[in-house]
């Protein structure tokens, strides 16, 4: 009963400059209260107050520190979803394909570092979709195949 009448209460958002938009705050939403979305070439990350009860996996989740979730003191109960951060998504430098979110380009570099990956990584390996970094790594293709 007490968790029902918390629903509404809590506020998320996001340090746009620090979100690279990997969707790990939404993966972990189990209420659904956050969503990430992609279509129209765009990612946009969303959340619906109605649906949020305030447990802070999503911050907990977030590799950035980019979600912060606040209790709020208003009685009016909850909006609309809102859009917290949005970016376009970023075409495979081999095959053209729609691949990961742009904002999600540098994040991927700097966890490669942070995370004691390939001192080789260059920038382009970060800009190929999933199929053609697998290609490339099991098959040696190269980016130009």
């Amino acid at each position: 009963m007490g968790e029902k009448t918390m629903l509404g209460r809590w506020q998320v958002s996001v340090a746009e400059q620090d979100c690279s938009l990997c969707g790990a705050c939404a993966q972990w939403c189990g209420p659904g209260a956050l969503t990430l979305k992609q279509a129209d070439d765009a990612a946009v990350l969303r959340f619906a107050a109605e649906r949020c009860p305030g447990c802070g996996l999503c911050v907990e989740a977030c590799p950035e520190k980019a979600v912060v979730l606040t209790q709020t003191t208003s009685r009016a109960g909850p909006g609309p979803a809102v859009t917290l951060a949005s970016s376009q998504l970023s075409k495979c430098a081999r095959c053209g394909a729609t691949s990961v979110p742009s904002r999600m380009l540098g994040s991927m570099s700097r966890w490669n570092d942070t995370l004691g990956g390939s001192a080789d990584a260059k920038s382009e390996d970060f800009t190929t979709c999933m199929a053609c970094r697998s290609d490339m790594l099991f098959f040696g293709g190269s980016l130009n195949a």
